[in-house]
């Protein structure tokens, strides 16, 4: 009973999803009729609650350019994990979403600051591999 309860919520959950997804579509695809600009409708859109991962996935899917529509999607406020999650689901590598100008200054490393053995005093373990 607890398995048929479990496949049949699953595949509701699926079938909303789905429907979801197609709903951003179809808001993509009106909105272009009347508008050229992809970014603006992107913005639009995130900024309507159409979720952020669907916006980016359906755009991609649309062969707009992949960096562009994450950087508007990011421009829009949208959550860097669903954007990634959407630009992947849509057929994007990883390696060309990360060369992003947009991904690549937010996931920009910063330099951690580190003190070499030696520097203070009181002693401790001295390792050939520490240096």
């Amino acid at each position: 009973m607890n398995k048929v309860f479990l496949l049949i919520v699953s595949c509701l959950f699926l079938l909303a999803e789905a429907k979801a997804a197609n709903n951003v579509e179809q808001f993509i695809a009106k909105a272009l009729k009347n508008e050229n600009d992809i970014c603006a409708i992107i913005k639009k859109g995130i900024a309507s609650g159409l979720s952020t991962k669907d916006v980016v996935k359906s755009a991609i899917e649309m062969k707009h350019e992949v960096c562009y529509v994450i950087e508007c999607a990011i421009d829009g406020g949208g959550s860097v994990e669903e954007i990634i999650k959407g630009a992947l689901e849509a057929g994007a590598s990883i390696d060309i979403i990360c060369e992003c100008k947009a991904i690549a200054e937010i996931l920009e490393p910063t330099p951690i600051a580190v003190s070499v053995p030696g520097e203070s005093k009181g002693g401790g373990v001295l390792s050939p591999f520490s240096f």
